[in-house]
């Protein structure tokens, strides 16, 4: 569950120190960071891109302190500046104690340590030890009806709708919170992405329409309703987003087993640079239908198109039954997009 933040909203991004408070401590180390002496890990608030905090690495380590007057869910960027960071970890939230970061595999982090971050590990465990896609975020959505505090914001905004969760549900679970917390910044922005969106999982696509690295105007239905086809993958990316980049080596494995059995990919670049994108997907080998949309400095989230389709983050995807146009899943990767499409084709 890894975000970017995209280059134009970067360069936006203010440091907003807290308010007096209670106090909090991030704190991390290992060898992963002496990699990256001199550079800064920054706390940046969820889907407001606002710095709160941040530190400079050394030793191999960082070290954040201050104070806030209320709990924020929040994400750890590491880099230069905040124009070319990238996130290292799972969101958190900013609570009163000690928070520490906890190495889970190469440059990617949990975060322990105070009452809220400890239960969200262990439903976050708990979530990734069920198999079933549907009975996951049945889990998701329970925890969520159990927990209206912060909690229960960052398990719906962060965990919920990144997984899969139709918006439909996501708006009914909302309702459960108390007004102060529907106000949060993340609940604003998660009841204008399910208000803007007209589709999800169970629902018909939308056509979307892109310029090929040719030049060539393609739409999706072009993909969708072509000979033999089956199953189209709808995917959202940018090369910038590093997350994107993870997800190929995946996504050209499962298009190379399942193309001949009718399973095909429509990638939508968010890229600002054709130039760039188009040698990427040449030098990458990305064999499938790549097309590019012109991005708004506003960000993409004001394209309509990407709209009507609630795309809150990248990467993201959908896939489509081309027989019935009904998207069948979303945010697929790695093992569940391989998983969904052994059970939908066969081995």
């Amino acid at each position: 569950m890894r975000h970017f933040v995209p280059a134009l909203v970067a360069a936006a991004v203010m440091v907003a120190s807290c308010s007096e408070g209670f106090r909090y401590t991030v704190s991390g180390s290992g060898p992963f960071f002496s990699r990256y002496e001199g550079d800064y890990v920054y706390l940046v608030t969820n889907h407001e891109w606002r710095v709160i905090d941040s530190a400079m690495v050394g030793n191999s380590s960082f070290h954040i302190e201050g104070e806030c007057d209320s709990a924020e869910i929040v994400y750890a960027y590491l880099g230069k500046d905040m124009s070319s960071a990238t996130n290292i970890g799972n969101p958190f939230i900013l609570e009163e104690g000690d928070v520490r970061a906890v190495e889970k595999s190469e440059g990617w982090y949990g975060f322990t340590g105070t009452p809220s971050n400890d239960r969200l590990a262990d439903i976050f465990a708990e979530f990734r030890s069920i198999a079933d896609d549907r009975a996951k975020l049945d889990f998701l959505a329970g925890e969520i009806s159990r927990h209206h505090d912060i909690l229960g914001v960052s398990l719906l905004c962060d965990y919920y709708i990144l997984s899969g969760g139709s918006s439909i549900t996501a708006a009914r679970l909302m309702e459960g919170f108390p007004e102060e917390l529907r106000q949060t910044p993340s609940m604003l922005f998660l009841e204008q992405l399910v208000s803007r969106a007209k589709t999800d999982v169970d629902g018909k696509y939308m056509d979307i329409e892109g310029e090929s690295v040719d030049g060539a105007v393609i739409d999706l239905a072009s993909v969708v309703d072509r000979d033999g086809a089956m199953y189209v993958l709808l995917d959202f990316w940018a090369t910038w987003c590093g997350a994107c980049r993870e997800s190929l080596p995946d996504l050209k494995s499962a298009y190379s087993e399942y193309k001949g059995k009718g399973f095909d990919v429509y990638a939508v670049s968010f890229d600002g640079d054709r130039e760039q994108w188009s040698d990427f997907v040449h030098e990458n080998g990305l064999g499938w239908t790549n097309v590019i949309i012109d991005i708004p400095a506003s960000g993409f989230r004001d394209v309509p198109e990407v709209a009507a389709y609630g795309v809150n983050g990248l990467p993201w995807n959908y896939l489509i039954d081309c027989s019935t146009g009904i998207i069948v899943g979303k945010n697929l990767y790695g093992e569940a997009l391989f998983s969904r499409l052994s059970g939908l084709l066969g081995n």
